[in-house]
């Protein structure tokens, strides 16, 4: 367990933010293993997000960004950010994960009382393809297996 820690004390470190934003992540980061049990890439993911959301925040700021700075936040700063993403190439869904993951993180400090933080941003649209239709031969199979059964299959 002590290994598992010394890991995750090196990732908040890595955050550019002042050490209290730092000693809140390493509990978010705890919560969300322990409590949440969110499985391992989505620890990662979710870490990754927040590294990219601190480094943006630094320089956006001018300062590694400390809970009162977090609790000062606008909707600005955060379109900026999601804006900035997507000027590296980051695709939408991507986009929505690590707004999904900054939301979590401010839900974290609301709970624990840490910083009042309001996000009034909307995830990024997704774009999702029409369903596929049915190959000729899967649709026949469909409509020969639905007739041969009971009355339930020739309705349907």
């Amino acid at each position: 367990m002590a290994g598992a820690r010394g890991l995750s004390r090196r990732w908040s470190e890595q955050l550019a933010a002042a050490p209290d934003v730092q000693r809140a992540a390493e509990q978010w980061r705890d919560w969300l293993k322990s409590e949440r049990r969110v499985a391992a890439h989505t620890l990662s993911a979710y870490g990754r997000d927040l590294q990219q959301f601190f480094a943006f925040l630094a320089t956006h700021l001018g300062e590694a960004p400390d809970l009162v700075a977090l609790g000062a936040l606008g909707a600005g700063e955060l379109r900026a950010w999601l804006a900035e993403a997507h000027a590296r190439g980051l695709v939408a869904a991507s986009r929505a994960r690590a707004l999904s993951s900054v939301r979590s993180f401010t839900r974290f400090l609301a709970k624990r009382g840490l910083a009042e933080i309001t996000l009034g941003v909307r995830a990024p649209r997704l774009h999702r393809p029409p369903p596929r239709a049915l190959a000729r031969a899967d649709a026949l199979q469909l409509v020969d297996t639905a007739a041969a059964s009971d009355w339930t299959g020739a309705r349907d």
